[in-house]
């Protein structure tokens, strides 16, 4: 296996969004590797009445109580967000939202993050918020856009932030890499949600600079 074929298989790149961003996008093949900071500008938003899929031959995941998820143009394995809801049907106070891999590049099994991955990419912060119940929740790929974690009318738990003026869902973040050199490099970043006044689809566009990897 070659050594791009490895990185493909491998659970590494991770992302960040939003002014300065404090995370990274791309970890090396074995993640033990630090990078750069990097930075992103929102270009354009775009109002759609369907989500414009970047890679729509890759497989999505529909998992229970699932919030969001993240794709990369290397291949189709996948971040999951999920409420964690206990037996009780309400949220874990101490971990409300897991997070995990689908290795939709293998047989789409379930993989837990690495210990990098959790702390330093993937992970999230939660406290509780003003209304019992409901959780702001900090992803560390995403400082500057904490969102809202609460059962939504029909019953189901979801996220609610803002892209631009619009009150969204997230539905799904898309990373596009530059494969052309040694390590991927992120180019752009698109972050897609629902507007809950509208129902269309929102795509907000992120110019990324930065995120090589250190020596």
């Amino acid at each position: 296996m070659s050594y791009r074929e490895t990185l493909r298989r491998r659970t590494g790149p991770a992302m960040g969004l939003a002014g300065l961003l404090a995370l990274v996008f791309v970890f090396a093949a074995s993640l033990a590797t630090p990078i750069h900071a990097a930075s992103a500008r929102s270009t354009a938003i775009k109002v759609t009445k369907s989500v414009p899929y970047e890679r729509p031959e890759f497989k999505r995941p529909n998992d229970p109580n699932q919030l969001f998820f993240l794709q990369r143009s290397m291949n189709a394995n996948t971040i999951v967000y999920a409420a964690r809801v206990g037996a009780d049907g309400k949220l874990d106070p101490k971990s409300p939202v897991d997070v995990y891999w689908r290795r939709f590049n293998d047989q789409g099994e379930r993989k837990e993050l690495g210990t990098l991955e959790r702390y330093l990419a993937f992970g999230v912060n939660t406290r509780p918020g003003k209304v019992k119940g409901e959780y702001h929740v900090e992803f560390k790929a995403l400082p500057g856009r904490a969102m809202i974690l609460r059962r939504a009318a029909d019953g189901k738990f979801q996220l609610t932030g803002q892209i631009g003026p619009h009150t969204v869902r997230p539905h799904f973040i898309f990373v596009d890499l530059d494969e052309t050199s040694l390590v991927p490099r992120v180019q752009y970043l698109y972050l897609h949600g629902q507007d809950l006044a509208t129902g269309m689809s929102v795509t907000e566009t992120l110019t990324v600079s930065g995120g090589e990897p250190s020596n």
